[in-house]
């Protein structure tokens, strides 16, 4: 997490900062980019990364949570939990999340970067990150589970770590071998598709 002094700092600064980085990030990936070529761009001083950040994996994920968080926010929109249909509510967020990362080669840059940095990572701070979303994960499906959608014979926990698990290897391979994101819309589509389908035989209760 970044110092307490990155939060009272003017949000054009702190956009400045962010795009710089993420310019870098994408560009280079996270052990080819350099704070001084991310500071020299925003207009900073060599010291001042270390005022805000702890180090370049601080600003990194700072970066990622304000990109893919952007993202999700959006793709919520007023329905921040599914109420009715789950399996929908849960194509179309991800549909809507996978197609704003096509459309921004930038962020789906960072994506590929992030998930080098998967759920077994020993630092703590990306630890830590995956297992906000590990959290989420369980309170979606117990969501759904609450709905009739989501088989409920396991433990939540397990299913949530079976979804994540299977989740971060899907996005994995996407990033990894779908080559430039504005390839092959098509193809992307049917494989989200897929991709959906095996969560649902994977998570919901036998009919």
């Amino acid at each position: 997490m970044p110092l307490d002094r990155w939060n009272r700092l003017d949000p054009a600064e702190r956009r400045a900062i962010l795009d710089a980085a993420a310019g870098q990030f994408a560009a280079d990936g996270f052990h080819g980019a350099s704070i001084n070529r991310i500071l020299k761009e925003a207009g900073l001083s060599k010291g001042a990364a270390y005022y805000y950040f702890e180090d370049k994996e601080d600003l990194f994920l700072t970066l990622v949570r304000a990109r893919v968080g952007a993202l999700v926010d959006a793709a919520l929109g007023d329905e921040p939990w599914p109420a009715k249909d789950f399996w929908g509510w849960c194509d179309r967020l991800s549909m809507q999340v996978f197609g704003a990362l096509m459309a921004d080669p930038q962020s789906w840059a960072l994506a590929k970067e992030l998930y080098t940095m998967g759920p077994g990572a020993r630092s703590p701070r990306v630890a830590a990150m995956w297992a906000e979303v590990l959290d989420w994960t369980e309170q979606l499906l117990t969501r759904g589970q609450a709905m009739g959608a989501v088989r409920d014979d396991l433990p939540v926990s397990l299913l949530a770590a079976v979804g994540l698990g299977v989740g971060q290897a899907l996005d994995t391979w996407f990033v990894t071998h779908l080559g430039e994101p504005a390839a092959a819309p098509e193809d992307a589509a049917a494989l989200m598709d897929g991709s959906m389908a095996l969560f649902v035989r994977l998570l919901a209760p036998d009919r």
